[in-house]
């Protein structure tokens, strides 16, 4: 004897990526929106440094005896484990040969200052 089964095919809603982030994360400019999105711009950083060091085809090690820091340093720079002071990211993508470009904006009066 055959058992069949009938599956209940339940519609799936979908949403915007932006809804989503508003929904979980609050709207733009709020306080928990802000620190979601310092902390996902960290984790883009360490991905990046990731790609241009596999890139030149550098170990964590080589990289590391470069900046004449620690390996743990570069692994944890890489996953996001521990923020880095802007002068470490800034020597860490001169020796990966990256351009560098900061934006600041500023809320009041819509001042930019732009460095590459």
């Amino acid at each position: 004897m055959k058992t069949t089964i009938k599956a209940n095919p339940k519609k799936i809603k979908t949403i915007a990526f932006t809804q989503f982030e508003d929904k979980n994360f609050g709207k733009k400019g709020t306080s928990k929106r802000e620190f979601y999105e310092a902390k996902l711009n960290e984790e883009i950083i360490g991905d990046l440094i990731r790609q241009a060091r596999q890139k030149q085809n550098l170990t964590q090690d080589e990289l590391a005896k470069k900046l004449g820091i620690n390996k743990s340093n570069i692994s944890k720079m890489e996953n996001n484990i521990k923020s880095m002071r802007i002068d470490t990211l800034m020597n860490v993508l001169n020796v990966l040969d990256a351009k560098v470009m900061i934006r600041v904006e500023l809320k009041e009066g819509k001042r930019q200052l732009q460095i590459a």
